[in-house]
């Protein structure tokens, strides 16, 4: 059964002037809630289980991390990365972390991978992303935000490939979740794949979406992509994944709240 508790601190009611682990100050008069992450040296895929503390709903990258723990260089290839997606060009909009030590304006800023400015990208919630960590160690930071209460949120799933993650903060099995609208088949070449990653390994776990249109019991299930078993992959709080959709339109992946409210 999905596990309805919430892995992350919960503040309900009107929070005024709340301080968190970053020293930020955020009013809200909606629940708030941060997860813990930590980015181990090499790829992390990271995911947003929040709403945005913000009137216009998204979250710059400027304000996502506490980036005095993070590191940053003078020069992006030996500098911490971040990879967004654009499911519309199939292609990473990357930004880098820009520390010259020197107190320099831009100290501790994101900078655009190709080009001397402040990056300026946009994280939405069920978005993901990775995180690359070219340090020598681990580095923890929060993600933060408005618990979404809405009945149902919704993905946007393209043609291709798109970097996701599940829009409530609570942990999900990938077979108790409602997938209406994706496609399935009795190939996995064919039908839709989901990938996961796994930090420590540095490697895809994948699975595959069954359908063989005879009512079979797997129909509509997701199976292990190396193995003929139900997949029991988790959707866990903070992290992201790969929809590869091999459908030639878009479709709403509708995720119904897992909880009650309030």
């Amino acid at each position: 059964m999905m596990k309805k508790a919430m892995w992350f601190s919960l503040f309900f009611g009107l929070i005024a002037g709340l301080t968190y682990a970053q020293d930020t100050q955020v009013t809200s008069k909606n629940a708030v809630g941060y997860v813990k992450v930590e980015f181990v040296p090499g790829y992390n895929f990271i995911g947003v289980n929040f709403n945005a503390m913000t009137d216009e709903g998204v979250v710059n990258i400027q304000d996502l991390f506490d980036t005095t723990t993070l590191f940053g260089g003078t020069d992006r290839t030996i500098s911490d990365n971040i990879l967004f997606w654009d499911s519309i060009s199939q292609g990473y909009e990357k930004a880098w972390l820009f520390n010259s030590g020197t107190g320099h304006e831009w100290d501790g800023k994101w900078i655009e991978w190709d080009a001397p400015k402040l990056a300026s990208n946009e994280v939405l919630l069920g978005q993901g992303f990775w995180y690359r960590n070219l340090s020598q160690s681990n580095e923890t930071q929060h993600i933060m935000g408005e618990v979404p209460t809405d009945g149902a949120a919704t993905n946007l799933i393209a043609e291709g490939y798109v970097m996701c993650c599940y829009s409530y903060p609570v942990n999900a099995q990938i077979n108790e979740l409602d997938w209406t609208g994706a496609f399935g088949a009795t190939d996995r070449t064919l039908a839709d794949n989901i990938m996961f990653w796994d930090s420590a390994s540095q490697e895809y776990i994948k699975s595959w979406l069954f359908d063989s249109g005879t009512g079979h019991e797997w129909d509509g299930k997701w199976i292990d992509w190396n193995a003929p078993t139900l997949a029991s992959n988790e959707l866990v709080v903070g992290q992201g994944f790969w929809y590869r959709s091999r459908q030639t339109n878009t479709w709403d992946w509708v995720q119904a709240r897992p909880f009650n409210w309030p």
